[in-house]
């Protein structure tokens, strides 16, 4: 194992965090993460909660999973539902 260099970034691909940075910097796709973190939503629920018609809804939610930073499940016989995906940090269990 190598000791890491304190003036070094961790690795990970520019085009992961681009995408990431691109995801998590729109004001809407903001707000869509923070409620996702708190429980789990299908695309027309949050159609309703946003005002947004389901296309526009479902391209957002695109740009978060494509990044990494929702999920989707389907439960039996409905739509998918999405919610957020834990950070690193909350994985880890540091506190604010």
């Amino acid at each position: 194992m190598t000791k890491s260099d304190p003036n070094h970034a961790p690795e990970i691909g520019i085009s992961a965090a681009t995408a990431v940075l691109k995801a998590a910097g729109d004001e809407l796709r903001g707000q869509i993460l923070r409620i996702l973190q708190h429980d789990a939503f299908g695309v027309l629920e949050l159609c309703r909660i946003f005002g947004l018609r389901q296309p526009a809804m479902s391209h957002h939610l695109k740009i978060l999973s494509q990044a990494g930073l929702v999920t989707s499940r389907r439960p039996p016989s409905s739509a998918p539902e999405f919610s957020r995906l834990p950070t690193r940090r909350e994985n880890s269990g540091a506190e604010d």
